[in-house]
């Protein structure tokens, strides 16, 4: 019962995407992905534009994996560009909130999350951008590895890597942006002698 429901939730709050993605236009993301021994850590800004003559209401669905048995996250945290806090739901394995935008208006939106891996994978859900029906203008994503994590695999091969301090940083730039894979990574942690 309790797995209907959610699938039922899901493709509700799905549905809602779709109605809203002719009104309200999700247009670009710029995440940063930071893993460490024991999590990993999204930090992501995400912009609309409402494209109408009119104030728009809609609700917005943010999906998780599930990385471990343990609780979803540990800490999420919603927030409009002007640093107020969103009220979000929780839906079994994602999130939804509520945006209003006034005509002709942009947005930014930061999700910041923090979940336990289970030691070798972790990975954030791109693929729900197709349900806005169209794909991104820019999509910018950044990997922050400390020098103890040897990154085994990652979705696909980054654009540029650079050294800073201790940490490996990897970078991806893509523009007009259509994800047919979601950004899926596997490391492993290097024993300290």
């Amino acid at each position: 019962m309790l797995l209907r429901t959610t699938v039922f939730l899901f493709f509700l709050l799905l549905s809602c995407l779709n109605v809203h993605s002719q009104r309200l236009d999700f247009f670009r993301e710029d995440l940063t992905f930071q893993l460490d021994s024991s999590h990993f850590t999204v930090s992501g800004q995400y912009f609309f534009r409402n494209n109408t003559s009119s104030q728009q209401r809609s609700l917005i669905s943010y999906p998780f994996p599930r990385l471990t048995d343990g609780p979803l996250f540990d800490t999420i945290l919603v927030f409009s560009e002007e640093n107020l806090a969103i009220p979000f739901q929780l839906h079994d394995t994602l999130i939804s909130f509520e945006i209003k935008m006034q005509p002709g208006s942009e947005e930014q939106i930061t999700i910041i999350y923090s979940q336990r891996h289970n030691g070798n994978y972790a990975k954030y859900i791109l693929t729900t951008t197709k349900y806005w029906g169209k794909p991104l203008q820019l999509a910018e994503f950044k990997l922050v590895v400390p020098d103890y994590i040897n990154i085994l695999n990652y979705f696909e091969p980054p654009d540029k890597t650079s050294e800073f301090e201790g940490t490996s940083i990897y970078h991806w730039t893509k523009q007009n942006f259509l994800p047919a894979n979601d950004f899926e990574i596997w490391f492993e942690i290097i024993p300290t002698p």
